[in-house]
């Protein structure tokens, strides 16, 4: 076996290795695309489908060239040029979807132009090239330029294109891969043109002859790297989504366990906060006083008014209350007309009458839909408790505080201030 032939097997193992990477890549991206159903990694999967099929036609010419069983798969006497002709057009449209896939990427979005303009000009340029040249090697110097400035676009577009809170390592890794593609195309411009006798950039030389013969295994490796890089791309755009879905779901079990330990009508806490209040370690050991306040005139503004007004006199009181106490204190709505709030800190002693003061200066509340207006009427008892533990006992004590003062207030007055409004 001649030198020759040795090079030209090594250049066949070159082309198979190429073409063996180029499967690989087009069905992990297919698998993966299945799953992830992102339109730009879509783009990139058929780039590499395409890539698979120039790869393909340009083993089956070597093949068809070395068996002879043709007396040239470039030539008059080969009936058409297939081969040569699949392998130009499915690798400008490979390298074409690359850049489609990464300016949907960066951008969101394919520019007009990148469709109405660039797609035209590239298929002219495609088929002009299969009409001028007279060997297939001459195909890659027709190829060097559109290759080199589109892959150096897509380098750029993911290397500055994004944002800071954009730029990670996959997209580092692919904008780094598509530019040293690039790179690599333009080398291949003086090899392939000296090789060819076409274009005598650079005088000949040992480096150059080699880089054309072994050229496969080169864009083998750079290959691989890239689609690595583009996978990790699609990784990293998957965890972004799934943290951010995470998060709303987040904000969406907060909002739901806020709901379920909040009264919808007065936005108070209900008796869920009250037991999820008393589990907090620290006010288990927290001393202060417990404050029952029951409405006096709900019943008969109900029976009056409706309980559309009742419910207006509820959230009034619910507003003076909460504005009464410190923002340590707790506020619940313990059911009906009867609150309950919770001082950590503070002696029965001050609550009562801070409380009872509120109250008694709490401006009336407008009933709008009956043209009235009402005093908020309440009583209060309060309590003190040593501990947390000891709530459920005082909270009863001070029921009956609130009772009593209750039957005082009923005996000194039987009517209620509910007065027109003027």
């Amino acid at each position: 076996m001649t030198t020759e032939q040795v090079q030209e097997l090594i250049g066949i193992a070159g082309s198979l290795t190429q073409l063996v990477g180029c499967v690989m890549l087009f069905a992990l991206f297919g698998l993966l695309q299945r799953r992830a159903r992102r339109t730009y990694f879509g783009l990139w999967t058929a780039a590499w489908g395409a890539m698979t099929i120039a790869m393909a036609s340009g083993v089956v010419r070597r093949f068809v060239r070395q068996s002879e069983l043709l007396p040239s798969a470039w030539g008059a006497t080969a009936p058409t040029p297939v081969l040569p002709a699949m392998y130009q057009l499915f690798k400008l449209a490979a390298i074409f979807l690359f850049v489609l896939g990464t300016l949907q990427y960066v951008r969101g979005r394919i520019p007009p132009a990148a469709l109405r303009t660039w797609l035209p000009m590239l298929a002219l340029y495609a088929v002009t090239s299969l009409l001028v040249v007279n060997a297939p090697r001459e195909l890659i110097v027709w190829q060097t330029p559109v290759t080199g400035t589109l892959l150096g676009f897509a380098g750029v577009c993911m290397l500055v294109g994004l944002p800071p809170a954009r730029r990670t390592l996959g997209t580092g890794a692919a904008g780094v891969m598509f530019s040293l593609n690039a790179l690599l195309w333009l080398v291949y411009l003086p090899a392939f043109g000296q090789a060819t006798g076409t274009l005598a950039l650079l005088p000949a030389s040992d480096w150059l002859d080699m880089l054309v013969r072994y050229n496969s295994f080169a864009d083998f490796l750079l290959q691989m790297f890239l689609g690595f890089g583009m996978v990790v791309v699609l990784m990293e755009d998957a965890k972004r989504e799934a943290d951010d879905a995470n998060e709303r779901l987040g904000l969406t079990l907060r909002e739901m366990r806020s709901l379920a330990h909040t009264d919808s009508l007065t936005g108070c806490l209900n008796r869920q906060g009250y037991l999820e209040m008393t589990a907090r370690e620290d006010l288990r050991s927290a001393h202060g006083t417990v404050v029952v306040v029951d409405l006096d005139n709900l019943k008969v503004v109900n029976d009056r008014y409706g309980h559309s007004a009742g419910d207006e006199l509820l959230r009034h009181a619910a507003r003076v209350l909460r504005s009464a106490v410190p923002a340590s204190a707790s506020v619940f709505r313990w059911g009906g007309d009867e609150f309950i709030l919770v001082l950590p800190g503070t002696r029965a002693a001050q609550a009562q009458p801070m409380l009872e003061a509120a109250i008694l200066e709490a401006p009336p509340v407008l009933l709008a839909a009956e043209d009235a207006h009402c005093m908020l009427e309440a009583s209060v008892g309060a309590a003190e408790y040593a501990s947390a533990a000891e709530l459920d006992t005082v909270i009863r004590h001070a029921d009956r505080v609130m009772y009593a003062q209750k039957q005082r207030r009923k005996r000194a007055s039987g009517s209620y201030a509910i007065t027109a409004a003027s």
